[in-house]
């Protein structure tokens, strides 16, 4: 069995048949995260020794998290949900803006100074959170402050996309 395999069944056993996320999801998410963090300006504070240690990691705290955001608490599905309904927008990134930000978790570190990414300081944040926190307000004081307004601001969005009466934008 390849690595790749390996690593598929070891997410699989750690996310145990929920339904809201699947190994072979997580493990390309894993690669296009991990390959960003080991990106010439990274290298040096990534402190996950392999992609398979940080396919595991995200697994693990996707789990632990609920799916949800660790700053506004809003499970990325629900995100999802309203990026599709052209209710967020996304921001394009890459080389011809290929990429997009938004429609996953992004790795956030709960301690910016530090500028470390390792499974002890880094958690998982939908792209909202973590672009509006930056590295300009301490982890505590943003969860304290402002996400709760994020994800009130979620849940409006949400209850919109349950009315039977709303129709998404062209």
């Amino acid at each position: 069995m390849s690595k790749k395999g390996v690593v598929i069944e070891e997410i699989n056993f750690i996310i145990q048949g929920r339904k809201d996320i699947d190994a072979k999801e997580i493990s390309s998410i894993a690669i296009s995260k991990y390959s960003q963090l080991r990106s010439a300006k990274l290298t040096e504070c990534n402190k996950f020794s392999s992609v398979q240690e940080f396919a595991l990691w995200w697994a693990s705290q996707f789990v632990s998290q609920d799916g949800r955001c660790c700053y506004c608490k809003t499970k990325i599905s629900d995100i999802q949900k309203l990026i599709q309904a052209n209710l967020l927008k996304t921001r394009r990134v890459g080389r011809n803006g290929s990429g997009k930000r938004g429609p996953q978790f992004e790795v956030e570190r709960m301690d910016s100074s530090s500028n470390e990414y390792s499974s002890e300081n880094c958690k998982l944040a939908c792209y909202y959170c973590n672009n509006d926190k930056s590295y300009i307000f301490p982890s505590g004081d943003y969860e304290q402050f402002l996400a709760k307004s994020k994800k009130e601001y979620f849940e409006l969005l949400l209850r919109k996309l349950k009315r039977t009466d709303w129709e998404p934008a062209i």
